[in-house]
């Protein structure tokens, strides 16, 4: 059967089902390997020849993971820090479970156990945070899938947790005035230039606290942020 990968591509996907053995599968990248590989493989089961156990190698989220995070997967995302806490507390629930068991019931019921469960310091987890969690576990899924360790990823059948909207909070006139006083009363010698940058451009934390004096215009009056 042709599959399609999430990135617009496609690869082929065998499927043997003899009656008496166990269903065998695998994924190629051309129809060609798959139908010879079908063919060879087939044959093989019929003379008795054939290595089921080594054809399904169990592998353990632990496993995963581990391979994930040697392979550098994590040194390209952002907000790693995050990721590795999700998949951390994904490892507690799942750590020792082989990779076909996590199917989307599974997932669906430890999604569950995490939005009823309360964080470390007794608040409840919001809709988007537990929808973060399921990210991160998706993207470590999709690499299994790439690996040829899974058939497909089981969060992609699982809808996401509706959020709640965004606060839109504005300053008022009174209250910027006393926050640069409270700035400039700061022990902080860099506040009230954080804050002023902040309110005048829009700027999030992080980036004025990246920026660096090369990345400053002051002739044209101009900050560039690189990310």
């Amino acid at each position: 059967t042709k599959r399609k990968n999430k990135n617009g591509t496609t690869h082929w996907r065998a499927i043997i089902r003899l009656k008496g053995y166990p269903t065998v599968c695998k994924h190629f990248d051309r129809k060609q390997e798959a139908d010879d590989w079908a063919s060879a493989t087939e044959r093989e089961i019929r003379l008795g020849k054939f290595k089921f156990d080594q054809h399904k190698q169990q592998h353990t989220f632990t496993q995963l993971m581990e391979r994930y995070i040697n392979d550098g997967s994590l040194e390209h995302i952002r907000s790693a820090k995050d990721v590795m806490q999700h998949l951390n507390y994904w490892k507690t629930r799942v750590g020792d479970y082989a990779l076909v068991h996590l199917t989307p019931d599974l997932i669906g019921k430890e999604r569950q156990h995490l939005a009823a469960t309360p964080t470390h310091t007794g608040q409840k987890r919001s809709a988007a945070t537990v929808n973060r969690y399921i990210s991160s576990l998706s993207a470590l899924l999709s690499y299994a899938h790439r690996l040829r360790w899974i058939d497909e990823n089981p969060c992609f059948s699982l809808t996401k947790l509706k959020e709640n909207a965004g606060r839109d909070r504005v300053l008022s006139d009174e209250e910027i005035g006393r926050l640069l006083i409270a700035s400039r009363e700061s022990k902080s010698p860099y506040l009230y230039c954080i804050v002023l940058m902040s309110l005048t451009t829009g700027a999030r934390q992080g980036e004025i606290l990246s920026l660096e004096w090369r990345h400053v215009d002051f002739d044209n009056k101009l900050a560039h942020l690189k990310e």
